[in-house]
């Protein structure tokens, strides 16, 4: 009895072993399920996650694909052949009015002509009799034609003299007004015109003196000829610059340049009369500092870059809030309010215009204005709050935080809503950089500077570039009192 008792207890013993084991491997089984569970799921998490980091980079490549002149700072000349432009809606149809003056093209006095040529008829053109007389009033045939091209070349023969009494030997002077330079004030001003204004390249201009005047220069004298011109505008620039400084209102831009290899900026600041410009190393507060002066204390009108937050008396440019608005419209989760506010940004450049043309008066023009307004602020303040694009709440957030800014115009009666004026300004600079990829030393990149600021200001002022830039140089020469670019009041 006791021995089959100890059989049984020793089998139970083995039967508890084995169900321990049993559970044992139950329990690791269980813990690698759940591992493997866990795995799976971080890993479904980590492919979650990955699938939404990769459909915000197709939605930020589509959105940079997408843009364009319309909804971005890119110029139009950049957009695609699938870009279409929206045509401009005609009041009326092309062509002239009935009863419009026309437009010809009109004679030069007669104190300007170089020579006349009587034209009379010998015999009748009907019966062939002899016709003798003048005609008191004939008609009038000019025929404009340049010279033939050819340089003038002026020899000065310096005499060097032995004095008879000490055996010093003395060398004549060049006469007043002379320069020691190989080249004149006129072809100093062209070559300086034809590099600045028509942005030829050295060689270009090194061609176009061989092919046209049979002058052999090389791109080494083009280059001293800029820097003789650089020397010569450094007064005129400074003036120009200090006007614009005590402007009441600028209007500032910039644009990317390089200088030996190296990134930099063109800046300029405009007013409807001067535009200066300056190459800066840096797209900072600092350059903008430095253009405009620490004391600055006019009013600019400019896009939402930071550099310009010193400034007190800051508007924003509606041209840029416009496009703006266009790329929220486009924006994945923002369409609804950005074409709302696109209509509305149209609405308040169009009642400026109106009451520039003299259509609409000051009080009309505030009151539609101040409806735009709250209007803006009611979408500003919803598409911040609701709308599904992150970056459209952000920028509705950052508009919000300076919305002043988008009104100074209204306060400030002679600054404009767009910043138009320095943009076309500086277009000028940009083909620049297109065709030469900017300038290998300083000293070229302040003849840029001097000769943008001199082309751009006689264009506002609708004076005559190439004899300003002579009188520059002839008065470097005699060391006289250069012209200013400023206007006269």
């Amino acid at each position: 009895m006791i021995h089959s008792l100890t059989e049984h207890g020793l089998a139970l013993q083995d039967r508890v072993y084995d169900l321990e084991r049993l559970c044992a491997r139950q329990q690791a089984t269980i813990q690698r399920q759940a591992t493997l569970l866990k795995q799976k799921r971080d890993r479904a998490r980590s492919v979650n996650a990955e699938i939404r980091r990769l459909e915000a980079k197709i939605r930020q490549l589509e959105e940079r694909l997408s843009r364009n002149s319309s909804n971005s700072s890119q110029p139009p000349s950049a957009d695609g052949p699938e870009v279409v432009r929206q045509k401009r809606r005609r009041k009326r149809k092309r062509g002239g009015r009935r009863g419009h003056k026309g437009c010809s093209r009109t004679l030069a006095p007669a104190d300007q002509v170089d020579a006349i040529v009587e034209c009379k008829p010998d015999r009748c053109c009907a019966c062939a009799h002899p016709l003798s007389g003048d005609d008191p009033s004939p008609w009038r045939h000019q025929i404009s034609e340049i010279p033939e091209p050819r340089i003038e070349i002026t020899e000065y023969r310096r005499h060097r003299l032995s004095c008879p009494s000490c055996g010093r030997v003395t060398t004549g002077g060049l006469p007043e007004g002379v320069s020691h330079s190989s080249f004149g004030p006129r072809l100093h001003a062209l070559t300086s015109l034809m590099t600045g204004r028509f942005l030829l390249s050295k060689r270009d201009v090194v061609t176009l003196y061989d092919v046209v005047y049979g002058l052999k220069l090389s791109a080494s004298s083009v280059i001293a000829m800029e820097r003789r011109m650089t020397e010569a505008l450094a007064k005129p620039v400074q003036e120009a610059l200090e006007w614009v400084r005590s402007a009441p209102v600028v209007h500032p831009d910039e644009t990317s340049w390089r200088q030996a290899k190296e990134r930099a900026w063109l800046w300029t600041a405009a007013t409807k009369e001067v535009a200066v410009f300056n190459i800066h190393r840096r797209r900072s507060q600092e350059a903008a500092k430095v253009l405009l002066g620490e004391d600055f204390s006019g009013a600019a009108c400019t896009d939402r870059f930071g550099a310009y937050n010193w400034i007190e008396r800051r508007g924003y440019c509606w041209a840029h809030l416009k496009r703006d608005f266009q790329a929220m419209a486009e924006r994945f989760g923002s369409e609804w309010y950005g074409c709302r506010l696109v209509a509305s940004a149209r609405r308040v450049l169009a009642a400026w215009r109106l009451h520039r043309e003299g259509e609409i008066g000051r009080r009309e023009r505030d009151e539609r204005l101040a409806d735009e307004r709250r209007r803006i602020h009611r979408l500003l303040v919803a598409a911040k709050e609701r709308a599904p694009a992150a970056k459209t709440q952000r920028e509705c957030a950052e508009l919000l935080k300076t919305e002043e800014r988008m009104w100074t115009f209204v306060d400030i009666d002679a600054m404009d809503p767009t910043n138009n004026l320095a943009e076309r300004n500086v277009r000028r600079g940009v083909l620049w950089r297109k065709k030469s990829f900017g300038t290998d030393s300083e000293a070229g990149s302040r003849f840029v500077a001097h000769i943008l600021t001199v082309v751009t200001t006689m264009n506002l002022q609708r004076r005559p570039i190439f004899a300003f830039l002579v009188q520059v140089r002839e008065a470097a020469i005699r060391g006289s009192e250069p012209p200013s670019l400023c206007p006269t009041t």
